[in-house]
């Protein structure tokens, strides 16, 4: 049996020195223009063709779909760490924080009730895209509520907390469903 975790941390490493590539040479024409098309390229194919995301070991031809979700979400994130580093260089008003605090933590709790009313718990392209929309506004700094647990949690910790509970997460899924149906 194929762990999901780990198969995606797989293919986003294979992905990654080919972006890495680009990201070297023509930062702002791959960060602003190419990344954000071909994420949309990417994510549309996807869901076109085999209905969904859960694709990661569907073999498609030349590769395992994995490899094709994990460039996806890769070059997602290279876009959204470019809007959140132009954030980050604003001035924003406080009441803008606010704003951004609100749509960070709003977009998370959304998530996660989405993720608990989907019956298979399978992530869809509305949930791709409020994933952007946190990972951006929690990254850009200008959100109160990044900064209060920056503040006040133990960073070390969280950290080596994150990877475990993200290679353990569908195990943890299947306890608790059965446990608390």
């Amino acid at each position: 049996e194929v762990v999901g975790a780990v198969w995606y941390l797989s293919a986003m490493y294979l992905c990654m020195p080919v972006i890495y590539v680009f990201l070297r040479t023509k930062k702002d024409l791959f960060v602003w223009v190419a990344a954000p098309l071909l994420t949309l390229f990417l994510y549309g194919y996807i869901h076109k063709a085999y209905g969904g995301f859960g694709i990661g070991t569907i073999w498609i031809g030349f590769c395992y779909g994995g490899v094709i979700f994990a460039a996806a979400g890769l070059l997602c994130g290279c876009f959204c760490f470019g809007v959140s580093e132009w954030l980050r260089r604003q001035r924003l008003t406080k009441f803008s924080c606010i704003l951004i605090s609100f749509l960070d933590m709003g977009t998370f709790i959304v998530c996660l009730i989405l993720m608990q009313i989907r019956p298979d718990g399978a992530i869809n392209a509305t949930m791709a895209f409020l994933f952007a929309v946190v990972v951006t506004a929690s990254f850009s700094g200008k959100s109160y509520t990044t900064n209060f647990f920056n503040r006040f949690c133990n960073r070390a910790l969280i950290r080596k907390f994150s990877i475990a509970v993200y290679l353990c997460h569908g195990r943890v899924e299947l306890i608790l469903t059965k446990y608390f149906p």
